[in-house]
């Protein structure tokens, strides 16, 4: 009778290093999880951010492996060489039919809310394709 104590407890100790490892190993899967589907995008300090509801000077949260994006998204887009902010909108009923033609096979229509700050959305480039779109802002962290 007193080997059974013994062999539980010995089972016991394998069965909690066996679950710490599966808790650590699963940590590490999350971890590097995030790192692949998210980055941090700090925007200048000193600028003024193209978006009202994004201070200067914040670090965007980046879904950089995002699915379908929805009218009022935060998004990073590329033009040329410059990375830049706005927000995904419908095109307005005015605009040409070839841009409603664009919009609905995949181009997006992104504008920014201050049309005052520099830097070029829909409204000069038109459509923009769905392949410049560098991610979906997930979050905004102020600090």
């Amino acid at each position: 009778m007193k080997s059974r104590p013994a062999t539980t407890q010995t089972r016991l100790r394998r069965l909690l290093v066996r679950s710490r490892v599966f808790v650590y190993v699963g940590l590490v899967l999350v971890v590097a999880y995030h790192a692949w589907r998210y980055d941090l995008v700090s925007l200048p300090a000193g600028g003024t951010s193209p978006l009202t509801d994004v201070p200067p000077g914040a670090r965007l949260i980046v879904d950089l492996h995002f699915g379908a994006l929805a009218t009022g998204d935060a998004v990073l887009y590329r033009d040329g060489e410059s990375l830049l902010l706005g927000r995904v909108e419908a095109p307005p009923p005015s605009a040409p039919e070839h841009v409603h033609e664009a919009c609905a096979e995949g181009a997006l229509w992104i504008l920014k809310d201050r049309p005052q700050v520099p830097g070029n959305d829909s409204t000069r480039l038109g459509p923009i394709p769905r392949a410049d779109v560098g991610g979906r802002v997930a979050g905004v962290l102020p600090w």
